[in-house]
């Protein structure tokens, strides 16, 4: 009988050195997001996806992880208006989440924490053209009507934030997918917002367009915005992995006037 308590307190005082060891020598939150955000600089897609995950429903999107890191998916928020961009990262603020997630042994506690880094934008580097809704998404826009969003950038700002954000107003950057639908006036305009495009035009009211280069210097840029990561993990040793992420706190600025932040509804998921 004393064999078998000193056995059970064998492997119960084994049990809680390992989880100690384990809370101490694992993999620190930090870096991880650091190499992400690197990984997303450097345009390394393939890499970046390797830091999406989660513990509990294993729930990516439709179309995978990497749907966060195109336009071409209409998921919002994303994160496209970023890659093999030059940006800056400012200090990290992390919370601990005291979630309950089951879990047998342990070792295998999980932990989750809320991540939030500042990304801060310089013209001489990088900074990101911030479009009106329907040019975003490929309609023609009449001069008067361009003319409403520069006076007001957070003119339906609740839709789209994120895929409105684009590097330049140059044709191509986003592959579209075959029409879908019964080619009637009706399916047309239900699509119309769904995925976005290269830009449209912008007329005056002679009809002739304003060249993209021109629209560009006037349409505001952004100068910072928050970034939100939820991180997990399942034990002390496995991988952090990124389950969820929002933005918040957006800057943008138009060249020769004040900063305007833009409201933070529309950029939560």
């Amino acid at each position: 009988m004393r064999i078998i308590y000193v056995l059970f307190l064998s492997i119960c005082l084994a049990a809680i050195t390992f989880v100690v060891l384990n809370d101490k020598f694992a993999p620190p939150l930090e870096p991880t997001v650091t190499q992400f955000l690197e990984t997303i600089k450097a345009g390394e897609v393939s890499s970046a996806l390797l830091y999406f995950g989660d513990i509990s429903c294993s729930c990516p999107p439709k179309e995978g992880y990497g749907a966060y890191l195109k336009y071409e998916s209409g998921l919002e928020p994303n994160l496209a208006f970023l890659v093999g961009h030059n940006f800056q990262v400012g200090p990290l603020a992390k919370t601990e989440l005291h979630e309950k997630f089951r879990y047998t042994f342990p070792w295998e506690k999980p932990t989750s924490f809320s991540v939030s880094v500042p990304l801060l934008f310089e013209a001489a580097r990088y900074s990101p053209i911030f479009l009106p809704l329907s040019l975003a998404f490929g309609r023609n826009l009449e001069l008067a009507e361009f003319q409403k969003f520069i006076d007001n950038p957070n003119l339906d700002c609740s839709r789209g934030l994120t895929l409105r954000l684009r590097p330049s107003l140059e044709p191509g950057l986003i592959k579209l997918p075959q029409a879908q639908g019964d080619g009637s006036p009706a399916t047309a305009e239900a699509n119309l917002y769904i995925t976005p495009s290269d830009p449209g035009q912008v007329l005056t009211p002679g009809g002739d367009r304003i060249p993209h280069d021109e629209l560009a210097k006037r349409l505001p840029k952004l100068r910072q915005v928050v970034l939100h990561l939820k991180l997990e993990r399942r034990g002390s040793l496995t991988p952090w992995l990124i389950s969820h992420f929002h933005l918040s706190d957006a800057i943008v600025q138009i060249e020769g006037l004040a900063p305007v932040r833009l409201r933070d509804e529309q950029i939560h998921n």
